[in-house]
């Protein structure tokens, strides 16, 4: 028996290694092969290389923050050399992020990634990036400089003596990049900053409501106190002419329509609040008499980052700021003569369409008075053996069906444009006006770009602006009514622009766009404005501003959400149903300075009970949707002060609780919301409320791009809430900030936490997570040309013409 026990252990132990194993879809075999697994990992190191392609010799000077400098003779060279270096550092990164929008993200993790893949390849992004490739094949500006970036990760690709240690985790190996990945890639990051819309959950409020509470509770448009817009210059007034005490007219109560289906598909959504800040002061506000520009972009917090940081240069450019790991190019940064960055636009980019199709089972369906046929594709999920039925309409792609009637999206992220070429003309831009030209080009997805030169400031919200009438794209449309909506853009002359205002400054924080005046409609779901109303309070305060000023406020803590609200809270809370522990908080939280610190418990205690009060509002008057859908705070800051000045309001509706015979009032709702988010404080944090500090409510961490256990930052003690300028959300928050003072020769400090390096047995690849909490920013090494690089930097090496 010992004789079939030694037998048989060898095969138990290749079982065990090929069974699928948490992330690890092949299980542990890859991992551990003794030749290709992660026994014979090697680091990468930088050193001269002879680099298929190349015409000329490229330096690459590495700075003392790990930052590479590409410097360049001609074009072509310079963007082979990007490719060759980004795959050098980050391959993985972008395996994995160009295979989301094409369905291939199950061949590479295995099966937890086959919903995702079967709802991208349903929404049309496998159809509709065949049709982009084509399209970015036949710019004559751009399609070289695709070409010569893909040719730079092959020629890595073809060369690498040893993968990147997640293939071993994975059981994989890289493939031949092609134009269509890096597509792919700039469709996925559009998805992620355009994509989200929540037309379907409005419709089911809707559906149980009726239309007109359903835009009580959402509307277009709140009262002045609660609204603030970007571009205030406009229509000169942030929210309209309504009081606290007065309701404006809903600009989509037109809206009659009411669809017939009953169910609801499942839609992904990205996550709700990426976005970011920018903000820019004038020479007259400046302590240098020149312009200050500053940006931070907010993101999902991944290792390695989602930017790349670098510099370009030949002889008729010269750029630094920070890339996307799959493209060429500098998205946001600065040249010697301007800085640019921007903001989520947040505008409404998906429209939902009920279809009538002929009969039950028919593909042919009514548009334009006619019976037309569907286009019908069936795709299948990479690494799988299903196939998804694709079927596109006019309208859109169909993802739900229900007898005759189908529901299709239509999403204008489809169609992505000439985005690079807007980016290489900011590159040549002399001054904020040339930069505001250049983004004319810019098409999706729609971002709030400041521009700046020493003298000159100007805010544009650039991208594909559809001539949307009021009430359109709110809820799911009667096809019938609508041809094609989305591709009827404003007037370029009616485009959103502000340039060097009388108040000295500019800035956006994904807030609404414009103001009621406007003539078009931008949409309703943008980011709350109390980012953006801290930040105008803070430019507000000084005569003067330095950069180091402007880095202060990037970091600022301050919770402006939490300073509306709590005291509305603190006037309604029944204090005699409340122990002494609790009434002891409480005074607490009347003293707090609404600054969030790390260790600090107060803004543990508050956040929770803001959350249940949602709960308590709204639960028992429409069933949620998969994702909770709860009405703005501002909407509910409106009700608490409008309910606080008149308990019988139009709003004491919300308070009342359905699911009780009883009449419930506005204290009983606050106090109960309180007691219910104490006691899963309790539970989930233990009973010792004075240990209850801010950074383990809200854990903050940097995870691994593929979700790798172990291959994280690991919980950090980060201070700010989600409202704060920082806007620390957790598992999201500002994955790149940079402050640019702009001169003869501009000087900047950048955060962009996690270095060059994507691999995690690399020092390199939690570089600056320390100082990313800490709010210290790195000054940037921007070096004229090579021969001053060679004098500064840290490593030159050289990619010579040549190769296999």
């Amino acid at each position: 028996m010992k004789r079939i026990s030694w037998l048989i252990l060898p095969v138990l132990w290749t079982l065990a290694l090929s069974v699928p194993l948490g992330p690890l879809p092949r299980g542990l075999g890859p991992l551990l092969d003794f030749y290709g697994g992660v026994w014979r990992h090697q680091k990468n190191q930088w050193s001269d290389k002879k680099i298929k392609g190349l015409k000329q010799p490229v330096h690459v000077a590495i700075d003392h923050a790990g930052v590479p400098h590409i410097f360049a003779q001609n074009e072509a060279d310079l963007y082979l050399a990007q490719g060759y270096v980004v795959a050098s550092q980050r391959l993985f990164q972008m395996d994995l992020s160009t295979r989301v929008m094409d369905g291939r993200l199950s061949e590479l993790v295995g099966p937890r990634a086959q919903e995702t893949d079967r709802f991208f390849l349903r929404y049309g992004m496998r159809e509709t990036l065949d049709e982009s490739v084509e399209d970015y094949k036949n710019q004559p500006r751009t399609g070289p400089i695709f070409e010569s970036f893909i040719r730079g990760v092959n020629a890595y690709i073809e060369t690498a003596q040893d993968w990147p240690v997640e293939y071993k985790f994975f059981g994989a190996r890289p493939e031949p990049f092609t134009l269509r990945r890096s597509v792919a890639y700039g469709r996925a990051i559009t998805f992620s900053l355009s994509g989200r819309s929540y037309d379907l959950y409005l419709t089911q409020v809707q559906l149980r409501l009726g239309t007109a509470k359903a835009l009580d509770l959402f509307p277009d448009l709140l009262p002045a106190p609660y609204e603030d817009v970007v571009f205030q210059d406009l229509d000169g007034t942030a929210g309209g002419n309504a009081t606290s005490g007065e309701r404006p007219s809903p600009r989509a109560a037109g809206v009659s329509f009411v669809t017939h289906l009953k169910g609801f598909p499942a839609s992904l959504q990205p996550l709700a609040s990426n976005g970011s800040n920018n903000f820019a002061v004038g020479p007259a506000r400046s302590v240098t008499g020149k312009s200050l520009f500053a940006n931070d972009t907010h993101l999902g917090l991944s290792l390695p980052n989602v930017w790349f940081e670098l510099q370009l240069w030949t002889p008729g450019q010269n750029v630094y700021g920070v890339a996307m790991p799959a493209l060429p190019g500098i998205l946001a940064g600065f040249t010697p003569s301007i800085a640019w960055g921007p903001t989520n636009g947040g505008t409404d980019a998906t429209d939902w369409y009920e279809i009538e199709f002929e009969n039950e089972t028919s593909l042919n369906y009514r548009w334009n008075g006619s019976l037309i046929a569907a286009e019908v594709s069936r795709q299948p999920i990479a690494g799988t053996h299903e196939n998804v039925e694709v079927i596109r309409t006019k309208y859109g792609f169909v993802m739900h069906r229900e007898g005759k009637y189908g529901l299709a999206a239509r999403w204008l992220g489809h169609q992505m444009g000439n985005t690079l070429g807007a980016v290489l003309d900011l590159y040549k831009s002399g001054s904020a006006a040339d930069c505001v030209r250049a983004l004319r080009q810019w098409e999706s997805p729609t971002q709030n770009f400041i521009c700046a030169d020493p003298k000159n400031i100007a805010l544009v919200l650039a991208g594909r602006l559809p001539r949307r009438k009021p009430g359109e794209g709110r809820f799911v449309q009667n096809a019938a009514h609508f041809t094609a909506p989305l591709e009827t853009r404003i007037p370029e002359a009616d485009r959103p622009l502000e340039v060097n205002p009388a108040r000295g400054f500019v800035g956006s924080s994904n807030q609404r766009v414009t103001g009621p005046d406007y003539p078009y409609n931008l949409g309703w779901d943008f980011e709350e404005p109390f980012r953006a109303r801290r930040v105008r309070r803070l430019l507000s305060t000084q005569d003067k501003y330095s950069a180091a000023d402007l880095r202060r406020i990037m970091h600022d803590d301050f919770d402006p959400q939490a300073e509306a609200a709590l005291p509305l809270l603190l006037k309604q809370i029944e204090l005699e149903k409340l122990d002494d522990e609790q009434r002891a908080w409480l005074a607490k939280l009347r003293g707090w300075d609404y600054v969030v610190r790390a260790d600090d418990a107060l803004a543990t205690i508050y956040k929770p009970w803001w959350l249940q009060l949602k709960k308590e509002l709204f639960d028992d008057d429409y069933p949620q949707p998969e994702r909770k859908f709860y009405p703005k705070d501002m909407r509910v800051l409106w009700l608490l002060q409008s309910l606080s000045d008149d308990p019988t309001g139009p709003d004491a509706k919300w308070v009342d609780d359905l699911s009780t015979p009883e009449k419930e009032t506005l204290p009983q709702i606050v106090t109960r919301a309180f007691q219910k988010s104490w006691a899963g404080l309790k539970q989930s944090m233990g009973p010792d409320s004075a240990a209850w500090a801010w950074w383990r409510w809200t854990r903050t961490e940097w995870s691994h791009a593929g979700r790798i256990p172990g291959f994280g930052s690991g919980v950090l003690r980060e201070g700010g809430a989600g409202e704060s300028v920082r806007a620390n959300k957790g598992k999201h928050g500002a994955v790149y900030r940079s402050v640019v003072e702009l001169g003869d020769w501009p000087k900047a400090w950048i955060q962009v936490p996690g270095g060059a390096s994507g691999d995690p047995f690399s020092p390199d690849f939690t570089r600056g997570l320390a100082e990313w909490v800490t709010g210290e920013m790195r000054e940037v090494e921007f070096y004229h040309d090579l021969e001053e690089a060679r004098h500064r930097a840290v490593q030159v090496v050289e990619l010579q013409p040549g190769g296999l």
